[in-house]
């Protein structure tokens, strides 16, 4: 999963984290979420989002967070 490392991080950009889990009943359910950028990082910045889409936690739609440039990378896709 993952995406290039060379790819630039820009104001705007959409990213998503999809999770496979298995439900109570057996079936495999795909839970998605969609983050756009906020605030491009800096040498010393984390990267600002914003919660578009969050299937496992629809309230969260709407906040706000950060994370590091190199756990973006890891855990999120460029879409």
């Amino acid at each position: 999963m993952g995406a290039v490392l060379d790819q630039p991080i820009k104001v705007g950009d959409k990213w998503t984290q999809t999770v496979q889990r298995r439900g109570t009943d057996g079936k495999v359910r795909t839970q998605k979420r969609v983050i756009e950028i906020t605030g491009a990082p800096t040498l010393s910045s984390p990267v600002n989002f914003r919660i578009r889409r969050n299937d496992a936690h629809p309230h969260r739609k709407g906040k706000t967070g950060s994370i590091r440039r190199a756990d973006l990378y890891r855990k999120y896709e460029a879409a």
